[in-house]
């Protein structure tokens, strides 16, 4: 059986592309520029090639950010309709809860129920949605 290496070298790095600005590119292409050999220089229309790729990137890169926005936008609003309602799922302690919504809290992973006993549902972990507390539940 094959088991991939653990060493930091054959880890994966994460990409700092995404915090470059225009200015950066723009800098780039006049370092190439300045520090190029007159008497070989660069092809211009290959510079300009990577300048028009380093733009789609940039873009796609972008319009991507833009949609997740929209998306986790798209999801709150959702997830709003559930205050007031009771709802069953798993905590983030991991436990198995229920009440009702009371608040909705935004995060870097998705939707967080508040519910009036405390307890915090990821939207994620929701098991069930009902209009009110069962009947008998002396909720």
């Amino acid at each position: 059986m094959f088991t991939a290496p653990t060493s930091a070298s054959s880890q994966i790095l994460p990409s700092r592309f995404g915090e470059l600005k225009s200015e950066d590119f723009v800098k780039l292409i006049f370092t190439e520029l300045r520090n190029q050999d007159p008497f070989k220089p660069n092809d211009s229309s290959e510079l300009l090639k990577q300048i028009d790729s380093i733009r789609s990137i940039q873009t796609n890169m972008e319009l991507g950010e833009r949609l997740e926005k929209v998306a986790n936008s798209s999801q709150l609003g959702t997830v709003a309709d559930l205050i007031g309602r009771y709802v069953k799922g798993i905590s983030t302690e991991y436990t198995p809860v229920a009440g009702t919504v009371v608040s909705v809290h935004p995060t870097s992973n998705g939707a967080l129920l508040e519910l009036e006993n405390g307890s915090y549902i990821p939207s994620s972990m929701i098991q069930s949605i009902l209009d009110g507390p069962p009947a008998g539940s002396g909720a």
